[in-house]
Formats: structure tokens, sequence, C-alpha cells
């Protein structure tokens, strides 16, 4: 794992809470990758790709001992091939937006941004 990777994924220990859903955690993870805008400074300057982002929440995950595989609310970003602490599990939550198209909720990622992840709190 990258610095910068294992960096974001104390910034999301620390901000997100324990129980947040996983489609809460694919919402943020696809917002990330997206944009970095509203984000604390020392979090945007970081080199995030989508290895970097999904190792962060592959450790994110496996912290929270989350362990999906095949359940439907994987199977609507299309990451049905990897357990939820394996990297490639994000990159297959990533990809969604190429390969389903409209798998990221633009108005529910920005609450949940404002609401854990904003650099104004």
């Amino acid at each position: 794992m990258s610095p910068d990777a294992h960096r974001l994924a104390d910034f999301l220990k620390m901000r997100l809470p324990l129980d947040l859903p996983y489609d809460d955690l694919a919402q943020v993870c696809l917002g990330i990758y997206c944009h970095l805008e509203g984000l604390p400074n020392d979090i945007t300057a970081l080199k995030l790709d989508k290895d970097a982002i999904a190792d962060a929440f592959a450790e994110l995950a496996a912290l929270r001992g989350l362990n999906l595989r095949n359940s439907l609310t994987a199977a609507r970003y299309g990451a049905n091939f990897h357990q939820v602490a394996e990297k490639g599990h994000w990159i297959e939550v990533i990809a969604s937006i190429f390969k389903i198209g409209d798998t990221v909720d633009m108005e529910r990622e920005a609450v949940l941004r404002m609401k854990y992840l904003s650099s104004i709190q």
C-alpha cells in the first residue's frame, strides 16, 4: 500500500462512523474517485488514483470486519468477485462507473461528504 493510500485510510478511519452502511461506503469511495472538492487540503494533495483509493477502502473494510460477497448491495456495483476487504472489490466498485454508469448518487454522496469528510465541519 502506498503512503498516500495509508493516509487516506487513516483519514477515513477517523471520520467515518463504524456503523456506516456498505452502500454509503461505496458512495464515499465513488465520490472520492470522481472529485476531491471539499476535502481537507492534506487529503486533496495526495496522489489518489483508483489503486490508492481501493487500497484505503479495503483497509477500512478489513478493520470493520466487513465480509460481503455476492450480496445484492455489492451486486449493484458489479462487485461480486472479491471480498469487501480486498482491493479488487473496491476496484470493481470504481469500475462500476464505467461498466454500469449510474452507480454514483451525487446527492447522497454530497450529503455524506459534507457530514463526514468536509474540511468545513
